[in-house]
């Protein structure tokens, strides 16, 4: 077996011991919710409405006006994940993402469509605020976060298909494994050697 061939089998071995990677497509959402009346995967508090994905949830907070004055989910954007809190987030309405379990995750990408024109604030601990003005497929580099926050005042945008990776509990390889791999090339080397 040449070198490189069992260097490439090593490199692929160890690049599968990655984060599992979640994609929230917002699949139940096929309609407007909200109004007193929460959909599929969510429920609703006094002043909440939490939709809940493959163990994220994603929470409407409207700190200045009664949550059955909000919805999540329109028929403008059936299964995208957007928010309303009765007057186009004019009451300071937004939306928290955290992990069910609490742990610390990291925030690759999504697709933002616009509706009213306004601008998107996207927050996360440690890092700094980024804003967006456009529909488009956004990339990010958050990781090891407790939690992302979108906000902006007039803001009735729509995210879909958000890629999330949980960072507290990232697959490492077993010391078998990792022993079997090193026996391997050092097996290699010795061929390599024998037949120089």
């Amino acid at each position: 077996m040449k070198i490189k061939t069992f260097a490439s089998a090593a490199a692929l071995f160890l690049a599968s011991f990655t984060a599992q990677a979640a994609v929230l497509t917002f699949d139940d959402i096929a309609g407007q919710y909200g109004y007193g009346t929460p959909g599929p995967s969510m429920s609703l508090t006094a002043n909440s409405l939490s939709y809940t994905e493959q163990g994220y949830t994603l929470t409407l907070y409207t700190p200045n006006s009664y949550a059955y004055n909000t919805h999540i989910g329109d028929v403008t954007y059936d299964q995208s994940f957007n928010w309303h809190d009765g007057d186009l987030n004019a009451y300071g309405a937004y939306v928290k993402l955290t992990r069910n379990d609490g742990a610390a995750f990291d925030l690759s990408s999504f697709d933002y469509s616009l509706f009213y024109g306004s601008i998107l604030t996207i927050s996360a601990p440690g890092y700094s605020d980024i804003t967006i003005g456009n529909s488009g497929h956004y990339a990010f580099t958050y990781a090891g976060v407790s939690e992302v926050t979108f906000s902006g005042p007039g803001n009735y945008g729509s995210i879909d298909n958000l890629v999330l990776a949980d960072a507290a509990t990232a697959e490492v390889p077993e010391p078998g494994s990792i022993a079997l791999l090193l026996a391997g090339l050092g097996l290699a080397g010795a061929v390599r050697r024998r037949k120089a």
